[in-house]
Parts: structure tokens; C-alpha cells; sequence
């Protein structure tokens, strides 16, 4: 008899993209499984702090959103990593943030009070980019970028924010 053990069932282990249905050979669009997971990493802070993306080619053409729950304190010190150049965010179109960390309310000034950090991820951009960004960053601070690689964005990266390291 086998089980399976999904990743959040180990207290204090990371959320894996896998668990949330994520396409990894990037035949069906994974946009609706990153944004389950970027919701679920916020809700089960600080028990999970992190989401894993495996090696894989995920189809990603519809934006996916970290920071719109009501409360900034859910959102302090998330981590979402991969396996490097095997871990392949893709979109076949020009999406405004492929991944995008917004503060809940960034007209009222309420910002985040932690970081984010993204590490060992590649995002890659439709071929003939017209406008699209692979990560976007509006009202918050303490993004972290570490080992990200970008090819194929009209702005790979675009911020606002007050403190990026």
C-alpha cells in the first residue's frame, strides 16, 4: 500500500506547485494552480513559508497576484524557489506581471511589512514581447531577487517599491 504525502502536510514544510495541479510539460495553462498556491503560501504563514516550484515548464498567461488579502502581516518573509533554469514560468502572451507582489491597499499607503524572496526561477517571455513583465512589484518593500533568470520581457522587471535587495 502507498500514500501520498503532499509537502504541506509536514509542519514547517513548503507548499509544492505540484499540489495544486500545476501542468509541468506546459500542455495546460498552470495560471489557476500558481495563483491557489500564491494564496495558500499567504494564508498558511508562518507554519509554510515558502512555495517550491520544480523542475518543470509551467504555462503561465493569465497575471497571478501575492497581496491582496486584507492584512499585511501574512505576508512577512514568504519565499518562492525552484530548481534554477529547470523551474521555466513561461507565457505565450504579454501579461502586465506574470507574477505580481502588490500591497493590499497601495492608494490608502498600506504597505508590506516583510519580504518576499525569489530565488532559482526562470521566467521566459512570448518570443515577439509587445509590453508584459515577468515580475511586478507595486507598494511594498523587502523583495529579495537571487539566481532569477528573464528572457524574452519588453520589462522583465518593473517596481515600485522602496526596498529591493
Amino acid at each position: 500500500m502507498t500514500t501520498k504525502i503532499n509537502y504541506n502536510q509536514i509542519k514547517g514544510g513548503c507548499l509544492n506547485l505540484l499540489d495544486f495541479g500545476a501542468d509541468p510539460t506546459g500542455a495546460i495553462d498552470a495560471s489557476s494552480a500558481l495563483q491557489a498556491a500564491l494564496t495558500a503560501i499567504t494564508a498558511a504563514y508562518p507554519e509554510t513559508p515558502a512555495l517550491y516550484i520544480p523542475a518543470g515548464y509551467y504555462k503561465v498567461n493569465t497575471p497571478c497576484v501575492i497581496g491582496t488579502e486584507p492584512t499585511t502581516e501574512a505576508h512577512s518573509n514568504l519565499t518562492i524557489f525552484g530548481d534554477g533554469m529547470g523551474s521555466i514560468l513561461y507565457s505565450t502572451v504579454a501579461v502586465a506581471g506574470l507574477i505580481t507582489v502588490q500591497g493590499p491597499d497601495p492608494v490608502a499607503g498600506i504597505r508590506f511589512d516583510g519580504r518576499v524572496h525569489f530565488h532559482d526561477l526562470y521566467f521566459q517571455g512570448p518570443t515577439a514581447a509587445v509590453g508584459g513583465n515577468a515580475l511586478k512589484f507595486y507598494g511594498c518593500q523587502g523583495i529579495r531577487l537571487d539566481h532569477l533568470y528573464i528572457d524574452y520581457w519588453d520589462t522583465g522587471i518593473l517596481s515600485e517599491i522602496v526596498d529591493l535587495f
